[in-house]
């Protein structure tokens, strides 16, 4: 998107949007894959049930408004990604030591970090044959030859 955004620049800057375009590049927080949005907010008054228009989407650059597209994933959007690792960091930090409404008293719990996989989900070691769907290993009896 950058660099659609700087080949248009000239003319986002004769046409005075550019401003603009910046300010929702920089909200995005340099997202890869912002998602657009058009459209408007509408406003009911509560003692008329008039219906004012708050916000249209037709008033920003390109009749639409950047948000980021908030992919867990490294490899889509580096950057979402990397808030999002840091916003699990500051929640798991803060249930370890305390902060951000926990008392600091649970630093003096255990922590630990347990995965479990549900019984219904059957053995989990598994290998295919003949590139065919996947099978049991082995029956629960004895060791995997693996």
């Amino acid at each position: 998107m950058l660099p659609d955004v700087l080949a248009a620049s000239p003319d986002r800057l004769a046409d005075g949007t550019l401003a603009a375009v910046w300010a929702q590049i920089q909200r995005t927080a340099g997202c890869t894959h912002p998602i657009r949005l058009a459209g408007h907010v509408d406003q009911a008054d509560r003692d008329t049930g008039e219906l004012r228009r708050v916000f249209d989407s037709a008033g920003m650059p390109d009749g639409t408004i950047l948000v980021p597209c908030g992919n867990r994933r490294a490899t889509v959007c580096p950057s979402c990604s990397y808030l999002y690792a840091g916003d699990t960091w500051q929640i798991v930090h803060a249930g370890l030591t305390g902060g951000l409404d926990i008392p600091d008293t649970v630093a003096r719990h255990p922590g630990l970090f347990v995965t479990v996989t549900a019984p219904s989900f059957g053995p989990v070691h598994s290998r295919r044959s003949n590139h065919g769907p996947a099978q049991v290993c082995s029956p629960r009896e004895g060791r995997c030859p693996h």
